[in-house]
């Protein structure tokens, strides 16, 4: 299985979306700070994913909610849903409409679900 999980600073409240075979080895990678585009915003929060059969599924999603401004909003809404949106640092784009098979979305409460 493959995955696209959305991450919450604890730092700035910032968001970062990635994709990743393995969501819990990612966060500790994260928030090691052995991942340099997510480094100097560390310590994360895992907020939630979605799980896909395939990396190349992975990769399309993840394409698609970091290049349209109305998936981005609605992925990080789906898991967060009483948080600011400009937070998320939304680059604009449009929306060019395709849309992938939907994954499996799973939103965690705590922490202590994530062991």
């Amino acid at each position: 299985m493959f995955y696209v999980y959305l991450l919450q600073s604890e730092k700035d409240s910032s968001y970062y979306i990635g994709q990743t075979a393995n969501v819990f080895d990612r966060l500790i990678r994260h928030n090691s700070r052995r991942v340099s585009s997510t480094r100097a915003r560390a310590p994360w929060k895992l907020l939630g994913f979605e799980e896909y059969l395939t990396r190349n599924e992975a990769r399309w999603r993840e394409h698609q909610i970091k290049n349209s401004y109305t998936k981005k909003k609605s992925f990080i809404m789906q898991f967060s849903p009483h948080s600011s949106v400009d937070r998320a640092r939304a680059s604009g784009a449009r929306d060019r409409g395709s849309t992938p098979r939907e994954g499996t979305k799973t939103q965690l409460n705590s922490v202590s679900e994530i062991f």
